[in-house]
């Protein structure tokens, strides 16, 4: 998967996803009397779909000791929602009947946006991982051939180089993205022959 579809979901599920579940209910009313804990709820929310989406799949994936840090973390989340559902939530003066049903409601609404955050945070997450592991395993298999073709033409039993996972990637700045094409004549002390090859290789 690549980034800019990773990022795409991110912004849907953020801009367009969860503001559609928060306009399900009557937030504007809840805004007027409880607004302070109705903004906390809300980035709430989005920390629950940050965790779901990125710490919780990659804890889960990292070994046993990690993987139960993954699921108290995951447990601490659900306590504390419902804590935030526990609370005594002001209402305009109402008799106990009418407040009893709105008082309801908010809790419902706690729990409806908690778990659809963290439920599609942890769903993309660990798709986006399974994904890239896809990924990472094609291109080992491509490497490793390559790495078996240089051998034999080269006629030694060790390559001076190791195929390793990618641990650490940085993408290089604008100018130097095809810096041959930029550059046809290449560079520093080396021979523009030395270019003229790695184009036909390419």
């Amino acid at each position: 998967m690549k980034v800019k579809t990773e990022n795409a979901v991110d912004v849907f599920v953020c801009a367009v996803l969860i503001p559609i579940l928060v306009s399900v209910f009557p937030v504007g009313e809840w805004m007027a009397w409880n607004g302070a804990d109705v903004i906390i709820y809300l980035l709430w929310t989005y920390l629950c779909w940050f965790l779901g989406r990125n710490l919780i799949p990659k804890l889960f994936e990292a070994g046993k000791a990690r993987l139960w840090s993954g699921v108290a973390l995951l447990f601490l989340t659900a306590v504390l929602t419902f804590l935030m559902s526990l609370r005594n939530v002001r209402f305009p003066s109402e008799t106990v009947t009418d407040r009893t049903p709105r008082l309801y409601l908010y809790q419902q609404a706690v729990w409806v946006l908690y778990v659809a955050a963290m439920g599609c945070g942890l769903v993309t997450g660990f798709l986006v991982r399974k994904i890239r592991r896809l990924q990472d395993e094609r291109d080992r298999e491509v490497l490793s051939r390559e790495f078996r073709r240089e051998k034999e033409a080269l006629g030694v039993e060790e390559m001076p180089v190791e195929l390793l996972p990618l641990s650490c990637f940085y993408p290089a700045d604008e100018y130097h993205q095809d810096y041959l094409d930029k550059h046809p004549d290449g560079y520093c002390h080396l021979s523009p022959a030395v270019f003229s090859l790695a184009r036909e290789r390419r």
